[in-house]
């Protein structure tokens, strides 16, 4: 038994659920020091009650400053029942969208901004 390989690392998060994210809604401009808030619908069309840990991303289109390809910047995990749907509210919060430098300071990318949200990212 010692030579066999998993099929999947530990924590991979195989689920018998499946989950569909729609109608995602967030401020159409976010200004420097102000929060980002947004809505995603969150469907489980599984014949299993399940939970789901939604993530919502964020990068920067163009970027002036040295940044990650792609932020983790929210998640939870939520419990949907087998065949309903539920509205999950996020906050990315300002702190979150700002970049420590190498200089000791926050700095903010200007600049369009990209959201995405789903799970097992």
């Amino acid at each position: 038994i010692s030579d066999l390989e998993p099929a999947y690392p530990f924590g991979y998060g195989l689920s018998y659920a499946n989950f569909s994210y729609t109608k995602l809604e967030v401020n159409a401009t976010v200004h420097a020091g102000h929060d980002l808030t947004g809505t995603v619908e969150l469907e489980n069309w599984s014949d299993f009650d399940a939970e789901e840990v939604v993530q919502v991303y964020i990068t920067w289109e163009g970027r002036a400053l040295p940044a990650p390809k792609r932020q983790l910047a929210w998640f939870d995990r939520v419990r949907v029942d087998r065949g309903a749907s539920h509205t999950v509210h996020f906050t990315v919060q300002a702190k979150t969208m700002a970049l420590w430098m190498d200089d000791g300071h926050w700095k903010i990318n200007k600049g369009p901004m990209k959201i995405y949200v789903g799970g097992q990212q």
